[in-house]
């Protein structure tokens, strides 16, 4: 006598079983419940680029005024920053908006070969505020020794407290003897 065979087990192989695709179902659920949350806070990541682009971008200017020996002056506005190299014949003491023809000597981004000029490079993207505090410097600079100054009656003067900048919700702090930003 033959054994017998199932004769459907061929068909019935084939797919998935109603438990496994509700199994995968509710498992895409709960990711999609943790994940998408997650990725609808697009302004928390722009804050936080920009704040790590201007710790970089300090850095950079501080390097440059050491590397020259020569002040490298940084103008912050709730708009962005402009970076400009301070010429020590002419005395200059601050970082104009490009205006034309007349634009101050801008530090170039290494990153993306633009112009700190707050347009090109150091502006805020859309919806990110930048202040600073205290706010009577908005405009210093970073000496030959890599020492933030500011300018005060005709000279260059060592910044005697922190200086902090805020993006968004992030705090960025200048330490006032060394320049060190974190």
């Amino acid at each position: 006598m033959k054994p017998l065979r199932p004769v459907m087990l061929a068909h019935h192989c084939r797919g998935f079983s109603l438990i496994e695709l509700v199994t995968v179902l509710i498992l895409l659920g709960i990711i999609a419940a943790i994940a998408v949350p997650r990725f609808g806070g697009v302004q928390q990541f722009r804050e936080y680029g920009y704040a790590e682009e201007l710790i970089a971008a300090l850095r950079y200017a501080q390097q440059v005024a050491v590397a020259r020996n020569q002040p490298v002056i940084i103008a912050i506005e709730p708009s962005g920053v402009r970076i400009c190299l301070a010429s020590i014949e002419n005395g200059d003491n601050t970082c104009p908006a490009p205006n034309g023809n007349s634009a101050p000597h801008y530090l170039q981004n290494p990153g993306s070969d633009r112009r700190w000029d707050g347009i090109q490079a150091g502006q805020a993207p859309p919806g990110v505020s930048l202040s600073v505090s205290p706010s009577t410097p908005l405009t210093f600079a970073f000496n030959g020794l890599g020492e933030p100054v500011h300018w005060n009656n005709d000279a260059w003067q060592a910044v005697s407290a922190l200086m902090t900048l805020t993006v968004g919700t992030h705090t960025l702090t200048l330490e006032a003897h060394t320049g060190y930003v974190y």
